[in-house]
């Protein structure tokens, strides 16, 4: 169970940087090419799937990432990350502020993957040594 930690912050840092790159690239794709609005329709739903995916995701890569070695600072980096990304997909928001909420929680908690990534390949579990 532990050994798959690595590979599920694997998982959600990828998740995450799709998720940023919507965030950032799309809305510049559609601001600069007025002409694929039509055909780039992101419905409103999308950021609700996308949190639907990532909050299990991310939990779970935090969590048996924290439990290997014992860092509390991925595991807030993920839960702040996790719940600004939740705030912007959810809340009565503007559109300026939910993106920017989404990207920075996005952001967040894709350094606390990458933290607990490192984290996770510096200690052996206590049942390799």
């Amino acid at each position: 169970m532990q050994k798959s930690a690595p590979l599920l912050d694997g998982l959600a840092l990828s998740a995450s940087f799709l998720c940023l790159l919507h965030c950032l690239a799309l809305p510049l794709i559609i601001a600069a090419l007025p002409a694929l609005a039509n055909v780039l329709d992101v419905p409103e739903s999308f950021h609700r799937w996308m949190l639907a995916i990532a909050l299990p995701l991310s939990a779970g890569a935090i969590w048996l990432g924290w439990r290997r070695h014992g860092h509390v600072v991925p595991l807030i980096l993920a839960i702040i990350g996790l719940v600004s990304m939740s705030f912007g997909a959810l809340a009565d928001v503007t559109p300026t502020i939910e993106t920017a909420l989404t990207t920075l929680g996005g952001l967040i908690l894709a350094c606390g993957h990458v933290g607990n990534w490192r984290l996770g390949f510096a200690r052996p579990c206590p049942d390799e040594s």
